[in-house]
């Protein structure tokens, strides 16, 4: 069996179980710390996807700072999370606005900015986007700022919610932009196994969005912790994991060309 398929059966069974934990365990004493313990492993997983896809291409490969910075961007949704659950589950006190919240932001644009520079050293000649693309995005911009930034603003909050609230509206119109990008990216590598990554990649990104908006407007069912309303989680942890099989499979194809490399020369 082909390493990435093996991954890929890791994962499904891993996201059977977290299902079994999250739906069939919910009434149980020991849920919380269970669930909060196996929440971290999928970004925990998709931090090692990124390393070693950069490792595979190496530092000095454009393609390895582009998913750098990608990789930059999980491992702060990663620490990001760390952060919620150590304020929450050890502190006792309320994660927004904490520091967690600074590397929930952060990851955002680290991920956009390693998007955006592999799209910038692909071989095609057009660099800058045509007004096939413009358009779209401009306009998924517009609907978006309306839906995720003005709407975020809250007249009863403080200034330092409002300014976060309002930064995950930012990062989350990222999230939408960084969507539309990715097809660039498949369109970019012609099809094919390496087109098939960055689809996972941008499944990824779609989920992220997805569980985000989820939570923005069920905050505070999610802090109840209601039933329907926390299993948002299982939303990210497939995110996490498709960024992590996109992730772990790039690293695959590098190896797989090299290999094929030291073949024709042997």
């Amino acid at each position: 069996m082909k390493k990435h398929n093996v991954l890929l059966l890791f994962f499904v069974l891993l996201y059977a179980f977290c299902l079994y934990v999250y739906l069939g365990l919910y009434s149980l004493s020991y849920w919380s710390l269970l669930s909060n313990q196996l929440y971290l492993i999928p970004p925990l997983l998709a931090v090692l996807g990124g390393l070693y896809a950069v490792t595979r291409y190496g530092k000095g490969n454009p393609h390895g700072r582009a998913l750098l910075y990608f990789s930059l961007g999980i491992s702060a949704l990663f620490v990001g999370e760390l952060l919620w659950l150590y304020y929450e589950h050890i502190l006792g006190a309320d994660p927004f606005p904490s520091l967690a919240d600074v590397f929930y932001i952060v990851s955002y644009p680290l991920m956009i900015i390693g998007i955006f520079k592999e799209i910038r050293i692909s071989n095609r000649k057009e660099q800058l986007p045509s007004w096939k693309v413009a358009i779209p995005v401009a306009l998924l911009i517009a609907v978006s700022s309306f839906y995720f930034i003005y709407q975020a603003y809250d007249y009863e909050a403080s200034l330092i919610e409002n300014t976060f609230s309002m930064g995950y509206g930012l990062g989350d119109i990222i999230l939408v932009v960084a969507g539309v990008y990715i097809f660039r990216i498949m369109r970019d590598y012609s099809g094919g196994r390496m087109a098939s990554a960055w689809l996972m990649i941008g499944i990824g990104l779609i989920l992220t969005l997805i569980a985000d908006v989820l939570f923005s407007f069920f905050y505070q069912q999610y802090e109840e912790s209601l039933y329907a309303y926390a299993q948002i989680d299982l939303v990210w942890s497939l995110a996490y994991l498709f960024f992590s099989y996109g992730l772990f499979k790039i690293g695959f194809i590098i190896d797989d060309i090299r290999q094929k490399v030291i073949k024709s020369c042997g």
